[in-house]
C-alpha cells in the first residue's frame, strides 16, 4: 500500500506545472481568457462572454500568441487599454486596498463586540445565581399547588 501511495503522490507532482515554468508556454492565450474578466459582459470571464466584441478580443489574444508575442506583453496591452475592469479583484494599493482592509477590520470589530457581550453574560450569570436561590421541594410543591389546586 505504501508503494501504491508513493506512485500516485509522484504522479500528481509531475502533473502540477513547476513555480518557475514559462508562462509563455504554448497554449497561454486561453489560459489568458480565462483569467481575465470581459470587458463586454460584466461578472463572466472573457472565455465565458457570448459576445462578437468578445469573440474577436478573444482572437487578437491568439494572434498575439501566433505571432510570437509573450503572454505578458499581451496581457499588458489589454490592461492598457481596457483597466482594472479586466481583473476579478481590485488591487490591494490605493483605493482598492478597501476592499480587503474593510471586511478584516469588521470581522475584528465583530469579534471584539462578541467577546465584550460573552464576557458581561457571563458575569450576570454568575451573580443572578447567587443572588436568587433555588428554591427547596417544599417550596416548590407549594407553588404547584398553588397554580394547579391541591391533589
Amino acid at each position: 500500500m505504501p508503494r501504491a501511495a508513493l506512485a500516485i503522490l509522484l504522479l500528481a507532482f509531475a502533473a502540477v506545472p513547476a513555480a518557475g515554468e514559462d508562462s509563455d508556454s504554448p497554449g497561454w492565450s486561453a489560459e489568458l481568457a480565462k483569467q481575465v474578466m470581459s470587458p463586454f459582459c460584466p461578472g463572466l470571464a472573457l472565455s465565458e462572454c457570448p459576445s462578437p466584441q468578445a469573440d474577436q478580443l478573444r482572437q487578437w489574444i491568439i494572434a498575439q500568441e501566433q505571432a510570437g508575442a509573450g503572454r505578458a506583453e499581451t496581457e499588458q496591452r489589454l490592461y492598457e487599454v481596457w483597466g482594472d475592469q479586466l481583473r476579478h479583484s481590485p488591487r490591494a494599493q490605493g483605493i482598492g486596498i478597501l476592499a480587503y482592509a474593510v471586511p478584516g477590520a469588521a470581522i475584528l470589530l465583530g469579534g471584539a463586540i462578541a467577546l465584550g457581550f460573552l464576557r458581561r453574560q457571563s458575569r450576570r450569570g454568575g451573580r443572578s445565581a447567587e443572588a436568587a436561590p433555588a428554591p427547596d421541594d417544599s417550596e416548590l410543591a407549594a407553588m404547584v399547588d398553588r397554580e394547579i389546586g391541591p391533589r
